[in-house]
């Protein structure tokens, strides 16, 4: 019979030291496994400490640029903002070609009457938006245009003046009109008109003159106020409106 009775108990012995053996190497690896998960485990949950203190970190950096980035867009903004008033304070009263048509368009419904336009001799910017205010009021095709001319203003002095009030020029358009409701209402239709397009204007009954004259109606284009003037001035005053 195979095997014999003393190989037998030779395979006995080798299988009972195999699973000895066997059991010794799971036990091992048993501890092994366990001992390795655990430390494992210890620099994971440190891998896993670090990588949040750097994303941690990251988070604060960008913060920090993001709150520089807005601090430069505001910085930049007020730069923008502040240029603009200097601009809008210092730019000249001009009229478009659409504001232009617009008043024409408006003052059709005047007709036979003269108006004259007058600014300050060199004053080259109240010169040029009279020029504006008088080719506006030619679109009309109604009234008679004269063409913009010049005047010289001077303030009196000397002992006459000695003590009284100081008197100070008229900024703005100016527009004067005779002592008739034509006239009148006109001159109106023409300082509202321009108040709409953001310029400082108003209408002024002309002192009785010394004989009577002609109804008539004078756009006296004055210094530039002070501000803003123009588109500048309508922006303004929305803003401060929404």
């Amino acid at each position: 019979m195979w095997p014999s009775e003393d190989w037998a108990s030779r395979l006995y012995d080798i299988a009972n030291w195999f699973l000895i053996a066997a059991l010794i190497v799971g036990a091992v690896s048993t501890v092994l496994l366990v001992w390795m998960g655990n430390v494992k485990e210890v620099y994971l949950k440190r891998d896993l400490a670090a990588t949040g203190d750097r994303a941690a970190h990251a988070e604060e950096r960008a913060g920090r640029l993001e709150k520089d980035a807005a601090e430069l867009r505001k910085a930049a903004e007020d730069e923008r903002l502040a240029r603009v008033r200097i601009e809008a304070s210092v730019a000249w009263r001009r009229l478009t070609e659409k504001q232009k048509a617009d008043i024409g368009a408006s003052l059709k419904r005047f007709a036979n009457q003269g108006v004259s336009f007058w600014s300050n001799t060199g004053d080259v910017e109240a010169q040029l938006f009279a020029a504006d205010i008088a080719e506006a009021v030619t679109r009309a095709g109604t009234l008679r245009v004269y063409a913009p001319a010049q005047m010289l203003k001077m303030m009196e002095g000397g002992a006459a003046n000695l003590g009284k009030p100081i008197k100070r020029i008229d900024t703005g358009v100016v527009v004067v009109y005779t002592d008739d409701a034509p006239s009148h209402e006109l001159a109106d239709a023409i300082s509202l008109l321009l108040v709409d397009c953001g310029f400082d204007a108003i209408s002024r009954k002309n002192e009785p003159p010394p004989q009577p004259i002609a109804p008539q109606v004078w756009v006296n284009v004055e210094s530039r106020p002070q501000g803003a003037q123009g588109e500048y001035k309508i922006s303004a005053h929305q803003n401060i409106h929404r």
